[in-house]
């Protein structure tokens, strides 16, 4: 499993979201980023020995604390939900008040081989 090509995968399908993409979401990488609002990839654990998918959380998170942004992780589901390389079916909402942040965690299975 190449992690460039999870990255670069995850990159075109948020590019390809006319709305995603002009939010200025930055580069997705692995870790929280001191930039925000950004996408980042966390968790990512390989399911098996032979090495067939792996799962992982994509994650938005944000300095905003409206509902609004509530919308935009949808459309971030959404744009994940087009790909044929990756599965993801739930948006689980992770408000970090104290932090001044939201977050919302979308578990992914990634297939290298469609990639």
């Amino acid at each position: 499993m190449s992690a460039t090509k999870l990255v670069n995968h995850i990159r075109e399908l948020i590019a390809a979201d006319a709305a995603l993409s002009s939010l200025n979401l930055g580069l997705v990488n692995f870790g929280i980023p001191a930039k925000l609002p950004a996408i980042y990839i966390d968790g990512i654990v390989l399911d098996d020995t032979i090495r067939t998918h792996i799962t992982f959380n994509l994650c938005y998170v944000t300095t905003d604390l409206s509902i609004e942004q509530f919308d935009i992780a949808q459309r971030i589901l959404e744009a994940v939900q087009e790909s044929n390389a990756l599965t993801a079916s739930s948006l689980l909402p992770r408000p970090e008040p104290e932090n001044k942040r939201n977050r919302w965690m979308i578990p992914c299975k990634a297939y290298p081989n469609r990639l």
